[in-house]
């Protein structure tokens, strides 16, 4: 372990290098700027695999390692780029990747009023902690709230190219900030396959998409209320690597044998249709969050003409996800705080409990357990902030229901445990 940090390090000490170098009088002046942080947790479950083998084993397989340069030659004009290597069981192998690499130009910018437009490789910008999720110091927990900030599908529903305009207008204490733009998703094949409907996915792609949203500030961040839309395309074509002894049609009654994906079908077309709603409100010992999402993903599929299944031309179906979570930090004292959460998921609305849909062979055509398709989670933890370079987090997670675990850690579904719990520790350093 450590010496895969010591790599990490030795590699984007290379890449960053020529930064490093600028002159001191750079660094003082705030044209350019340096910083970093690294992490490493352990984890430990009674049931099921979370983030690597964790099952009855304390996992040293979450850490994480970033670095940031940021550069302001104007004061309209700001650039920043991070790079992050990030190692989280078998869906994060730890390669370094361009986080974020993105410039901003405001067109207005005084003490009343904001205007520009922020381009590049961009997180999201919805709900309250997905630009921030990937630094410790502005999580509120090692882990957040799963059913919103989704881990087992970061890469392909967070993360994009696009362009934003983004303004914001202060009038005393209070503010309404707000953005609007387009993007393509980047997508990840292999978190595409673990939580697709259909696995085998090879080539997978972003298309058009667009995201919008507006933040009420009130009393210098007492009361704040979000709102998040986002409409999100994803396009794939299947890869027949894989033969599947007994499979079902999503949206049909059919049911082929000793079939390949692409025996059936040629391509498969995601909606990803998400409204989010976000409140927090801040006084001086506590802070209460909660948010609430809406996801109706649409799947569009077209069938291979070569098959008897070719007939059924183009096939549609819709799933109806709901989610939301309550949170509370109690702040003891300067260097400690206590968090509270309720977490929960369902994968369909109208099957809260998941028997439903796992009753149904053409969607659950894995054979996945009814508990897969939702969570409910109990989230006790503690933060202890040593100074303003070393933070320490404790977590213990009482869990029902399997949606967030992923496929790759938890290969066979029936050894899979509906009720189990989660410990987890992190230690985090920035400079």
């Amino acid at each position: 372990m450590l010496s895969g940090y010591l790599r990490i390090a030795m590699v984007l000490y290379g890449l960053l290098a020529p930064a490093l170098a600028y002159s001191g009088e750079s660094f003082v002046d705030n044209k350019l700027r340096f910083s970093g942080f690294i992490s490493q947790a352990i984890i430990y479950t009674d049931h099921n695999n979370f983030f690597g083998e964790s099952e009855e084993q304390i996992n040293w397989d979450y850490r994480e390692i970033g670095a940031l340069v940021t550069a302001a030659p104007t004061d309209n004009l700001y650039f920043s780029v991070q790079l992050l290597a990030r190692k989280a069981g078998q869906n994060s192998d730890g390669s370094i990747k361009v986080d974020h690499a993105a410039v901003s130009y405001n067109f207005i910018n005084n003490y009343e009023t904001t205007l520009g437009v922020h381009a590049g490789r961009l997180k999201s910008p919805k709900g309250w902690y997905n630009e921030t999720r990937d630094v410790p110091f502005t999580r509120p927990s090692i882990f957040l709230a799963q059913s919103i900030y989704f881990d087992r599908a970061r890469n392909t529903y967070y993360f994009q190219d696009g362009v934003y305009l983004r303004g914001e207008h202060r009038f005393g204490l209070d503010s309404i900030s707000w953005h609007a733009g387009y993007f393509q998703p980047n997508v990840d094949d292999d978190e595409l396959v673990d939580v697709s409907p259909l696995p085998g996915t090879d080539d997978s792609f972003g298309n058009d998409s667009w995201s919008a949203g507006l933040v009420y500030d009130h009393d210098a961040g007492r009361l704040r209320l979000g709102l998040s839309l986002e409409e999100r395309n994803i396009g794939v074509e299947f890869d027949d690597v894989i033969t599947f002894p007994r499979i079902g049609i999503p949206g049909t009654d059919l049911i082929f044998e000793d079939v390949t994906v692409t025996d059936l079908l040629r391509e498969m077309h995601l909606g990803n249709q998400q409204i989010i709603l976000s409140f927090e409100y801040n006084i001086e010992r506590w802070s209460f969050v909660g948010e609430r999402s809406r996801t109706v993903v649409d799947i569009d599929m077209s069938s291979n003409p070569d098959h008897v299944f070719a007939d059924q031309g183009s096939l549609s179906q819709s799933i109806d996800s709901r989610a939301y979570y309550l949170q509370t930090t109690y702040r003891a004292s300067e260097k400690w705080d206590i968090l509270l959460r309720y977490d929960v998921f369902y994968m369909d609305e109208g099957s809260k409990d998941g028997k439903d849909l796992a009753a149904d062979p053409s969607f659950n055509f894995m054979l996945n357990p009814y508990y897969s398709y939702y969570a409910k989670d109990w989230t006790l933890g503690a933060g202890w902030h040593i100074n303003q370079s070393w933070l320490v987090h404790f977590e213990w997670h009482s869990v029902r229901g399997t949606a967030w675990i992923t496929a790759a850690d938890n290969p066979n579904p029936d050894d899979t445990v509906k009720a189990w719990n989660l410990y987890a520790a992190q230690v985090s350093y920035r400079f």
